[in-house]
């Protein structure tokens, strides 16, 4: 499941990524005053709200990788795993009264 999640992030990253980088700079051009590409002609009057829109997902999408870096990592072991024997050992409750410190 962790695999599939950072796969989707990353395809999220690379669409919104690769939509702004080219169509966010051609309708700021065309929103002040350039000439549009032939097959983007009829779309004109959308140039401004696109480039809301466009504005819109960069925002979001820069929040939400900077809120997934910051999150824990909460990652699961089950007791009886080998690396989690040495610390069950050492920590255990009978030894300095449940306390473990080092």
């Amino acid at each position: 499941m962790r695999m599939r999640d950072g796969l989707v992030r990353a395809v999220v990253l690379v669409v919104t990524v690769s939509l702004t980088l080219v169509l966010l700079p051609i309708a700021i051009n065309v929103g002040t005053g350039g000439t549009a590409p032939a097959f983007l002609e009829p779309y004109v009057g959308l140039a401004w709200p696109l480039i809301g829109v466009l504005w819109a997902a960069t925002i979001v999408t820069a929040f939400l990788e900077v809120r997934n870096r910051r999150l824990p990592v909460v990652s699961s072991r089950s007791a009886d795993q080998p690396r989690n024997r040495t610390n069950a050992a050492h920590c255990s409750p009978a030894s300095s009264a449940g306390c473990c410190t080092s």
